[in-house]
């Protein structure tokens, strides 16, 4: 059986119960419509990704997968997807959003064997890992977890309008970003491979579409999606700019970046005033 995986996904529900499950119901018929029958939860572990999950698998379709987990903002402010089979990962309390460094998230997830991979290396974002401690400590961290994620269709709205010919000249570095988030160098894939990822980082049912495709034959679904380093990946097609999604999107981003930095704060705070 073919089962096309959707890595990073995010549900971004709204507070009211009825919302959110009518958002979820939206989430799944659009992936249908794309023919991904696995997803794997990873909202962002300050947006309550334990709900996000739960009504997700509420309203899953038959014949459709999903598993537990979430984006893991790190100490440093990086964004790692974690993930497990099962939903104890919820019960693990360190993994809150700037209580753990990198080194000790990785350590953490090894320790109850977890999921674990590298988020968009390349992003615009300041999440990203590369932006963040630049490539040498990259490669360090990226050699401890043997994952990343290759494909990210986070951009691909903006994509469209950086390459239009009088922009591409000023956004060049953008664009290399872009491209490299969008499609990760082989070169900076890990010496050693557990798995590589792909994910439409959706946040809106019109963003889904991007996954990769993973042959399972009798074996166990998690154990292949932790083991996968082929993926076949396929790339929503767009063929003009969204402006409506990609107004959509910087509002998403705007706020969780703000929600980011308030939690930032008062973890900072926190720490300071225990020691």
């Amino acid at each position: 059986m073919i089962h096309n995986v959707d890595y990073h996904f995010h549900p971004n529900l709204p507070k009211s119960k009825t919302g959110a499950r009518k958002k979820c119901h939206k989430m799944w018929a659009s992936c249908v419509k794309q023919n991904i029958n696995t997803v794997i939860v990873t909202e962002h572990n300050f947006k309550n990704p334990e709900r996000a999950f739960r009504l997700m698998n509420e309203t899953k379709p038959e014949g459709c997968y999903v598993f537990p987990g979430m984006e893991h903002v790190t100490e440093e402010g990086i964004d790692v997807l974690i993930f497990h089979r099962d939903d104890t990962i919820y019960q693990c309390k360190p993994l809150a959003p700037f209580a753990l460094s990198l080194e000790d998230t990785i350590k953490i997830a090894e320790e109850n064997n977890y999921a674990c991979c590298l988020a968009h290396p390349h992003s615009l974002a300041q999440s990203s890992i590369i932006k963040r401690l630049g490539h040498e400590k990259y490669f360090e961290y990226l050699n401890l977890i043997c994952a990343v994620e290759i494909s990210n269709a986070s951009f691909d709205n903006l994509l469209k309008i950086f390459e239009k010919p009088i922009l591409r000249k000023i956004f060049k570095n953008k664009l290399i970003n872009i491209y490299n988030t969008k499609k990760l160098p082989e070169s900076d894939y890990p010496e050693k491979i557990k798995f590589l990822a792909v994910g439409s980082d959706a946040h809106h049912p019109k963003q889904i579409g991007t996954h990769c495709s993973i042959e399972v034959n009798g074996e166990d679904l998690f154990d292949r999606i932790t083991s996968n380093i082929n993926p076949y990946i396929t790339e929503k097609i767009l063929k003009k700019t969204d402006f409506r999604i990609l107004l959509i999107s910087a509002y998403i981003t705007f706020f969780e970046g703000l929600q980011k930095k308030k939690i930032s704060f008062i973890c900072k705070r926190k720490w300071k005033t225990l020691l």
